[in-house]
């Protein structure tokens, strides 16, 4: 074991030497598990701090070998001066003839503020926490158990901490802000995997990037940003609960006043989704949710945004006829409605849908109904930060890994301290240029996009209205695939949802490398 204090005076530590290694990752030559040297004391100076195990996991009854690396990459400046420490866990499966023929994909979550672990032991690594209906982990102890569900079985894994979550950090010298921005933090994590394949000789291999929520942000920007600076070509990016242009997000906004009519419209087909899900609806509409989704996407385009566009100057009748089918839509009373001059906000529908049973709907996930007394159970916060002990827990007894450091599954100061340009969060983020140049520039690049039908954060249908103004030709729009779960903003708290997710993923990657011409 090791034990380190990082960005400290020099200091002593206990550390396996692992033979073969390349000095960033661990990862073993020639596909075989690592050997362990006998213990040794040494200084810890400027350098990654890496710890290597060896793990098995069973997945569909065959036994598959892999490595576990978790460690220090430090991100450094043209003048080769350290920037930044980026934590990393890399999952690597053992006993593969070429490496070059075998895919790696680098994860992480988004925020801005959060930390991998939720995609990594939610969803994706080979060790997933055992969650509540929420997504919440449950009480303590924390416990975990194998994934055969994991994306392993597909591809190696390299899960990523933004600096100033998990146990990632900006150097001394060196501030945060660099880093809590949108450009700053897109260019670190492209330095990161560039690093990454140069070391562990992976150039060759087909890759892969996934983010959720923010993440998904930043992963559109680094589709871009990776071929056009960097000089890595990605076969596929995967997109959970992504937000694109961030004028279709509701959700966002403190000041009620600065959200958009567009916005407002494009939240609607989550709000009947929901309101049928708790059975809210009429008989008829009751009948096929996908009818009645189709039915309300068209409606919200075609006749509700154009009325709201309108403002006062809508006629007294159009504004009855409005208020009248955006109720029978959403379950909200019409009086509701008036009053807040036919705009839904989602706090309000949150509240009113089960006001009659002095309930709330979770805005992660519209399904989940709770007291609003019993306190905030079903926030982001009150999901994520309990992963943060979960996670320390995690590196020592799985990983190996030992440090003094709290990891932050969820940074308030990142959130409170990003810097979202020169508009600020209000100047509306669109990352869509970014998505249509790096597709024109990699016509092999396919784009997955996962959503959840109940997300009230990010709902499903701001996505879909982003990803049509992309202004492509018909053979890069055939690139981008999307799909969608009965799930919320975690599209896989539920065992059903997180196994369809890992099945389209895997079928993705296949396709992806086969599209750019990779060797299978």
């Amino acid at each position: 074991m090791k034990w380190f204090t990082r960005h400290g005076a020099v200091v002593w530590i206990l550390v396996a030497q692992v033979a073969l290694a390349p000095i960033l990752t661990g990862e073993p030559a020639g596909g075989t598990a690592p050997a362990a040297a006998p213990a040794a004391l040494v200084t810890a100076t400027a350098g990654p701090h890496l710890s290597v195990t060896a793990h098995s996991i069973t997945i569909g009854g065959t036994a598959l070998r892999y490595t576990a690396t978790a460690g220090d990459e430090q991100i450094t400046n043209d003048a080769g001066n350290i920037q930044a420490d980026m934590f990393f866990v890399a999952y690597v499966r053992q006993n593969v003839p070429d490496r070059g023929k075998r895919p790696i994909m680098f994860v992480f979550n988004g925020g801005p503020g959060a930390a991998s672990v939720v995609l990594h032991l939610d969803a994706v690594g080979p060790k997933r926490v055992r969650l509540a209906d929420s997504g919440a982990p449950l009480p303590p102890p924390p416990h975990w158990v194998e994934n055969p569900s994991t994306w392993l079985g597909f591809t190696d894994l390299v899960f990523i901490d933004a600096v100033g979550t998990g146990f990632s950090s900006a150097a001394p010298d060196v501030p945060a802000s660099t880093f809590y921005q949108v450009a700053g933090d897109a260019r670190s994590f492209a330095e990161f995997i560039r690093l990454y394949l140069a070391a562990n000789h992976r150039e060759a291999s087909p890759k892969f990037i996934a983010g959720e929520s923010y993440g998904g942000t930043r992963a559109v920007i680094l589709a871009r940003l990776l071929g056009s600076d960097f000089g890595v070509t990605l076969n596929g990016i995967i997109l959970i609960s992504p937000v694109i242009d961030f004028e279709t997000l509701n959700t966002q906004f403190r000041d009620p006043g600065r959200s958009t009519a567009l916005a407002y419209a494009l939240d609607v087909p989550t709000y009947t989704a929901t309101a049928w899900y708790h059975k809210k609806l009429s008989t008829a509409l009751q009948a096929n949710l996908q009818g009645v989704m189709r039915e309300v996407e068209q409606w919200t385009i075609t006749e509700y945004l154009p009325a709201l566009i309108q403002g006062d100057a809508l006629a007294e009748e159009a504004q009855g006829r409005i208020t009248r089918t955006l109720s029978r839509y959403t379950g909200v009373s019409e009086d509701v409605i008036r009053a807040n001059h036919l705009r839904l906000l989602p706090s309000v529908f949150r509240r009113e849908l089960l006001q009659d049973q002095h309930l709330q709907v979770s805005a992660l996930d519209g399904r989940i109904a709770f007291d609003p007394r019993a306190g905030s159970q079903f926030t982001t916060d009150a999901i994520v930060s309990p992963l943060g002990p979960v996670f320390n827990d995690y590196a020592k007894r799985e990983l190996d890994y030992h440090t003094d450091l709290t990891y932050e599954a969820l940074s308030s100061r990142v959130g409170r301290e990003w810097n979202w340009g020169p508009g600020g969060a209000t100047g509306f983020l669109n990352v869509t240029d970014d998505l249509r140049q790096a597709l024109q520039r990699n016509g092999a690049l396919k784009v997955l996009i996962a959503r959840g039908v109940y997300d009230l954060t990010v709902p499903y249908y701001g996505t879909d209205y982003a990803l049509n103004q992309l202004q492509l030709g018909a053979a890069l729009r055939g690139n981008i695939t999307r799909t969608y779960y009965g799930s919320g903003h975690m599209v896989y708290t539920s065992q059903s949802e997180m196994e369809k997710l890992a099945t389209d993923v895997s079928a993705f990657v296949a396709d992806a490398m086969a599209a750019g011409h990779a060797r299978p």
